[in-house]
């Protein structure tokens, strides 16, 4: 039998391969990166079920997120498929449900407005559905909000009196308004949120796991890989100071929405707006970058 050995010239064919599928630029740049980290610890040797199952538990010894490691078996069994070494694939890692962390979704159902459906008190109430908003905006699919909850109505609607608009007097209405306004201005002017809107290659977690923080981050990829777009979203009232973010790129992040501004009703803490990714893994990635998250923090970085 022959034996499976990953080459330079495979790895092109590859390469190649995937092109043709019209996978995008980041995805192929990806895959590949991942075809080579594997072939590197693999160090010239036959290609096994038993070495992909050693590699997996690499990866866990490593203490990569189950998330993380899940995107590189998939690259590799992409590479098994296309090989024709089907025999080598692997199974993706179970995903571990910790205390709501996965449960997070937006409710359809019960008679009451969006701002009473969260959990705290006063303030806690309208940041937290801030974040809400940011999660939904910067997820794929397309996006439903009821009247009147753009500024956060307490009554539920009807159709027999008009909205709440004298609530806009308030300042906590009026950041939600001017929040969710912005957060549609970004959908309507950032490429990354609808150009891949149908496609697996339009979303991509950087961490989906971090359960003790309940802090999510995800990246929504352009077509042309250019004008990506960084989440990070913190759904607790806990500052988390220099919160690092793993990054694919050593490259410049511009912060382009920061949910502590002051016309978001934040603290206006002054900020940088470039922030430069270090070698320095983190996520699962080799480069990474760190930015003082506030309580119920939203931040979304261009690259």
């Amino acid at each position: 039998m022959e034996e499976k050995i990953i080459s330079e010239s495979l790895t092109k064919d590859f390469r190649h391969h995937l092109a043709r599928e019209e996978r995008s630029d980041s995805t192929i740049e990806k895959y590949v990166k991942e075809i080579l980290r594997f072939a590197q610890w693999m160090k010239g040797l036959p290609v096994t079920k038993e070495e992909v199952y050693r590699w997996k538990e690499h990866l866990l010894k490593e203490k990569f997120a189950p998330a993380t490691a899940n995107v590189r078996l998939a690259a590799l069994n992409s590479f098994f498929d296309f090989c024709g070494w089907q025999d080598c694939r692997v199974k993706s890692l179970k995903l571990q449900k910790k205390s709501g962390y996965r449960k997070l979704c937006a409710f359809i159902y019960l008679k009451c407005s969006m701002i009473n459906k969260m959990p705290g008190l006063g303030i806690d109430k309208f940041r937290n559905l801030m974040a809400g908003y940011a999660f939904m905006m910067g997820h794929p699919g397309k996006k439903l909000l009821f009247m009147g909850q753009e500024f956060a109505q307490l009554r539920e609607w009807s159709e027999e009196r008009e909205l709440d608009w004298y609530l806009l007097e308030e300042p906590e209405h009026q950041a939600i308004q001017s929040w969710m306004r912005d957060l549609l201005h970004m959908y309507k002017k950032k490429q990354a949120l609808y150009e891949l809107d149908q496609s697996w290659e339009g979303f991509e977690w950087v961490n989906a796991d971090d359960a003790y923080r309940s802090i999510y981050s995800f990246i929504r990829h352009s077509k042309d890989g250019k004008h990506n777009l960084l989440f990070v979203i913190n759904f607790t009232p806990m500052a988390r100071e220099d919160y690092r973010v793993g990054v694919p790129r050593k490259k410049q992040y511009k912060l382009i929405l920061n949910s502590d501004d002051v016309k978001y009703g934040g603290n206006g803490e002054k900020r940088q707006n470039i922030y430069h990714a270090v070698k320095k893994e983190c996520d699962g990635r080799p480069y990474s970058f760190g930015y003082d998250l506030p309580p119920y923090g939203v931040a979304v970085f261009e690259f």
